[in-house]
């Protein structure tokens, strides 16, 4: 299978490969606003407050990517409260058995289906890591802008910014 193409965003950063550039690549619009949706848990909105300041000051957050992100976000979420549960519960559940009369006869050991949902859950953050240049793998060649030592960049003071609202741009699509 192919290698998929990389976006022109992450070969700028890298900058190698700029004769590779694809001249007619989409150009989509800069977020107005990062404000997590109001359908994201607390462990989403914490994912979305703290990677995405970086993806935006890179360029690799746009108004089309943000639902990728969103469901980057959801995705870290679901991995940490079934991980949660696993801990909780172990990776393996007694499941009481009944006979025919709804009488308990025994218990066998089940996997715990928390385990299932946390695999599939870091598969899929894993697949939204890849596309935003986020793992070691995918990020090897990006050299992003090294923000100025002497203030450091905080969330509070990319709200602080003028072009920020109070609504966020997922939630104006319903």
């Amino acid at each position: 299978m192919p290698n998929r193409p990389t976006p022109s965003a992450l070969r700028k950063l890298s900058g190698s490969n700029l004769h590779r550039l694809n001249r007619n690549e989409a150009r989509f619009a800069k977020l107005e606003s990062l404000i997590p949706p109001t359908f994201l848990d607390d462990l989403g909105k914490e994912e979305f407050n703290r990677v995405g300041p970086e993806l935006v000051r890179n360029g690799l957050l746009t108004k089309v990517s943000l639902m990728a992100f969103v469901a980057y976000c959801s995705s870290v979420s679901e991995m940490i409260h079934a991980e949660n549960d696993v801990r909780e519960n172990g990776l393996v559940l007694e499941q009481v058995l009944f006979n025919k009369e709804g009488v308990p006869i025994g218990t066998k050991r089940v996997k715990n289906p928390a385990v299932t949902v946390r695999n599939e859950a870091r598969r899929q953050a894993r697949n939204h890591m890849i596309e935003f240049g986020m793992t070691p793998a995918s990020a090897t060649g990006v050299k992003a802008d090294v923000p100025d030592s002497s203030r450091a960049s905080s969330f509070e003071d990319f709200l602080e910014s003028p072009d920020v609202s109070e609504e966020s741009d997922v939630d104006r699509l319903n």
